[in-house]
């Protein structure tokens, strides 16, 4: 029988050694494209980076837009309703006495440029004082009327409408008084400052009140 001359574990070792120069080469060169990204991953990442950049800015541009249009609504509001302009005394005021005591009764119109009454939406501030008979002024009250408050002190009429300020004096009315000075300013956001007026308001005093003093 012939000799081979095949040396199995030569082969085996030669075997091994061809496998690892592979496993080498594949690290060294088939794996070079992993180091870094990809050319069309840049890419992407670029253009969303870009799409992200421009939507920013469209909500900003969008926002923008919003808040001026805001704006002109309010100033269309403003210019088409009508423009309380003065504030006048209605018929039934008076400051009323009786045995309890005083109270302001005062009516108040707001007024547009053609004499119509214009609701306003206040708040109010009111202020009511007198001379005694020695000259003296003499505090009567002061108060603080809020929106809700005013709103719900229209009262509507057959000669128009008009606000009802009705108010205990928070001080005592001296004897022989008979007009109390009274002064209201009003806040209405249709007006660059506040709508003012100065009256002076006629004092009645019932019998039961006379016949005590």
């Amino acid at each position: 029988m012939p000799r081979s001359d095949s040396n199995p574990q030569g082969s085996s070792q030669l075997a091994i050694a061809a496998i690892a120069a592979i496993v080498v080469s594949s690290a060294l060169y088939g794996c070079s494209g992993s180091v870094g990204p990809r050319s069309d991953a840049v890419a992407r990442a670029s253009a969303m980076q870009q799409l992200r950049d421009e939507n920013d800015a469209l909500r900003s541009e969008l926002t923008s837009y919003r808040e001026r249009d805001e704006a002109s609504d309010r100033a269309v509001d403003a210019a088409v309703l009508p423009k309380p302009v003065s504030l006048t005394e209605a018929r039934g005021s008076a400051v009323r006495v009786d045995a309890d005591g005083g109270s302001l009764q005062w009516r108040i119109r707001s007024e547009d440029r053609r004499g119509r009454m214009v609701q306003t939406t206040g708040p109010a501030r009111v202020m009511a004082a007198c001379f005694d008979r020695d000259g003296s002024l003499v505090d009567l009250g002061r108060w603080e009327i809020s929106s809700d408050a005013w709103s719900r002190s229209l009262r509507e009429g057959v000669l128009g409408g008009s606000y009802a300020i009705d108010v205990p004096l928070e001080g005592t009315l001296p004897d022989g008084v008979g007009v109390v000075q009274v002064r209201i300013e009003l806040e209405d956001p249709r007006c660059a400052g506040s709508l003012e007026l100065d009256s002076l308001v006629p004092v009645i005093r019932d019998s039961a009140s006379e016949d005590a003093s």
